[in-house]
């Protein structure tokens, strides 16, 4: 609530997922919120609306203006969140099969000449270094592992 000597308060939110902004300007009897993600916005509308049903508020007005921009930017950020967790959702699944590979080969199993490209594959420096980071990207997966689902 802003005191008698301002008319007005605002106040900034970094979402820390996403890394949007939400502006919140709030004067006596009005509230104006300003996002770069609409997500936010309709978030925001929807529980104001719903609260205001609930305190059966009359004079209640709700009026928004979503700037087209938004959308692409909000994308733009999601992007690079979204595929690093893809490429590291797939090393994870890697490591097993990888080390399973690396233990038959240890032990000198044969293995049928359809699978000798496979056999190859595992032995690049890419899966090589899956295996040797092996402990650190399960720990970086499992504090992540709810992100994709936060970002849809």
């Amino acid at each position: 609530r802003p005191s008698t000597e301002e008319s007005s308060v605002v106040i900034y939110f970094q979402s820390a997922i996403m890394d949007t902004c939400l502006m919140v300007n709030y004067e006596e009897g009005r509230l104006e919120f300003r996002s770069d993600n609409v997500s936010t916005i309709s978030i925001l509308k929807e529980s104001i609306n719903k609260y205001a049903l609930e305190q059966r508020k009359r004079d209640f007005r709700c009026t928004y203006n979503i700037v087209e921009e938004s959308v692409p930017h909000a994308l733009e950020l999601i992007h690079p969140k979204v595929r690093h967790n893809i490429l590291l959702t797939q090393k994870v699944q890697l490591i097993a099969p990888l080390k399973d590979v690396e233990i038959a080969e240890g032990e000198g199993a044969v293995t049928a000449p359809e699978y000798q490209d496979i056999l190859k594959r595992a032995d690049s420096p890419e899966y090589q270094d899956i295996l040797k980071r092996a402990d650190s990207l399960i720990a970086e997966y499992e504090k992540n592992n709810t992100l994709l689902e936060r970002l849809f």
